[in-house]
């Protein structure tokens, strides 16, 4: 009994780290790798991986992983690059499902699309062939995933 009250006076005494100091504290102890603002999108993707597998283990809230994850950008350049890049995804001669892939890689980077149905929906079908474009739009399909799931098979 006198060892754990010892403990806990220890634990008593020691100086507490915020919320943010504890979450960064623990976060940088799983090592995880900077994103030096390569242009690659399977490169970026795959330094997404490898924090999504940290905050699953860490169980990090949402704003807690978009704080560890813009911490470890250290090249805002290349990834204002990468979005701007994604802004102007155009299916040209890709095959739709190609297309599809592309887009949703692309998605990671760009928040405000991603979880806005309206503008992820806008942007998806803007970027498709003209021929591809206007069979969407007459069939008046109203959400992201409606417009994939219809034009997947083609």
């Amino acid at each position: 009994m006198t060892g754990i009250t010892a403990l806990l006076e220890q634990q008593a005494t020691r100086p507490r780290l915020s919320h943010d100091e504890d979450v960064a504290e623990r976060f940088q102890k799983k090592g995880p790798k900077e994103f030096s603002g390569v242009t690659d999108l399977l490169v970026a993707e795959g330094w997404i991986r490898s924090l999504e597998i940290i905050f699953a283990y860490m169980g990090l809230t949402d704003a807690d992983k978009l704080k560890c994850a813009v911490y470890m950008m250290k090249d805002d350049a290349a990834l204002c690059r990468i979005i701007r890049e994604f802004m102007s995804l155009r299916q040209g001669d890709k095959t739709v499902v190609e297309y599809i892939k592309q887009f949703e890689r692309g998605c990671h980077f760009v928040p405000l699309i991603a979880y806005s149905a309206q503008e992820k929906m806008r942007q998806f079908v803007d970027g498709l062939r003209a021929d591809i474009k206007h069979d969407v739009r007459m069939m008046d399909v109203t959400t992201y995933e409606a417009a994939v799931s219809t034009i997947r098979g083609w």
